[in-house]
């Protein structure tokens, strides 16, 4: 496995460490359990530390030593060739490892698993809908890798049918070189407390509605349109805002804009808050709000749903695929806070208990890692069996290569 911020030694929720770290250290804390011997490459953070860290049994994390540009695959090839490693597939994640993947792939003479996570295009886009200036000077060059990665990667995992569709669109990548497997949730850590017992050790009113947003702290998570819907329904009510996420520079801003509306005794900034304690904050929560003005597919909301806390979000991306309407929340238009507001008074005057066991039905049937492993597991056995058999083609006939690997299916029941 290739991602640049995968190092395990780095907080989740610091800067880029987020959803992609959570599912890479997940998916390949699950393969492990078959057997499957896992390396996962990654950025070395800091410098600090061994290079390699070992997670148990078959599973290691190997900390690359670069500035986040070309040499990132130089240093995996480097360390292959050093070790005298062998591996039978590659699986990179988002674009940088992308890049580096490709490259690694061809040198190693290995078939090539790539997921996108997020894409530029679609982050340009949000920018100038909302009329914000793209000040991000690599914002371009991200989009031509992806792009690359599009026309060069024969192997690409959607992860619902809503990003299979946005890929096809803004990347024209062929539907036949696309997989739909969804990303998981650790039910182990994120289960249900009861909500009286969570605002005890949290410390929360215990007659207050808690809304609560869990996230990075930036301007496409659209917490500026969540506080002027706050503004609109906590008027002669009992209520409260927490917002768990880092970003010094970014909060100073919210807490500007918290005053202006005058809602600024009513939110709470909890900063950064370790993984294991994350499930009390969800289960203290009458609702988990996610307003991002785009989402390819978002964790939080599968975390919350995992502690029986319905989910507010916006009707973007992949939040469209994990929440349904009416049975685990409800879907607002991105960048209304009239219609978020509506759909926050709705949740909450059905109450939790009415989401609560429809919500754990959704993560039980689509979003347990041991499932979704199992997907991964025989899709990269698929994906290993045709690059070989490709290769043994055109080595014997000296034609080019068949057509790219069929629609992955699988029945879950078998």
């Amino acid at each position: 496995m290739i991602a640049d911020s995968a190092d395990p030694t780095v907080q989740i929720g610091y800067e880029r460490f987020g959803g992609m770290t959570i599912y890479i250290q997940n998916l390949a804390t699950e393969l492990v359990k078959s057997n499957i011997q896992v390396d996962v490459y990654t950025l070395w953070e800091g410098q600090g530390g061994n290079q390699v860290i070992e997670d148990g049994p078959n599973l290691r994390y190997i900390r690359i030593p670069t500035d986040r540009t070309h040499s990132f695959h130089q240093g995996i090839t480097s360390y292959v060739a050093s070790q005298n490693l062998k591996y039978d597939i590659v699986h990179s994640n988002f674009y940088i490892a992308g890049i580096a993947g490709i490259e690694v792939a061809k040198k190693l003479k290995l078939p090539h698993v790539y997921v996108y996570h997020a894409y530029g295009i679609a982050k340009l886009n949000v920018l100038n809908d909302l009329g914000i200036e793209n000040t991000d000077m690599s914002l371009q060059k991200r989009i031509e890798a992806e792009l690359a990665i599009a026309k060069r990667v024969k192997n690409i995992i959607a992860t619902s049918p809503v990003e299979k569709a946005t890929l096809e669109k803004l990347y024209k990548i062929e539907r036949n070189n696309m997989t739909i497997i969804p990303l998981g949730v650790d039910t182990k850590l994120f289960n249900p407390t009861s909500t009286k017992r969570a605002r005890q050790l949290l410390n929360l009113q215990k007659d207050h509605k808690i809304l609560l947003f869990v996230g990075r702290i930036d301007e496409r998570k659209g917490l500026k349109t969540l506080f002027k819907s706050f503004k609109l329904i906590q008027k002669g009510t009992k209520m409260h805002l927490l917002i768990v996420g880092g970003n010094i520079s970014y909060i100073n801003q919210l807490k500007k804009l918290a005053k202006k509306l005058e809602i600024e005794n009513k939110i709470s900034y909890i900063g950064l808050v370790d993984q294991k304690e994350l499930p009390i904050y969800y289960s203290a929560a009458d609702v988990c709000v996610v307003p991002s003005y785009y989402e390819p597919f978002g964790i939080v909301p599968l975390e919350a749903m995992a502690c029986g806390t319905p989910v507010v979000a916006s009707k973007t991306g992949g939040l469209k695929f994990t929440i349904e309407e009416d049975k685990t929340g409800y879907l607002a238009i991105p960048g209304n806070a009239e219609d978020l507001a509506q759909k926050l008074e709705k949740a909450l005057k059905c109450g939790k208990k009415y989401f609560q066991q429809n919500c754990l039905k959704r993560i039980d049937d689509n979003f347990l890692w041991n499932q979704i492993a199992r997907e991964y597991q025989l899709y990269y056995q698929q994906t290993i069996d045709m690059f070989k058999f490709e290769q043994a083609r055109r080595q014997k006939t000296g034609i080019k290569p068949i057509s790219p690997l069929a629609p992955y299916q699988i029945n879950k029941q078998n």
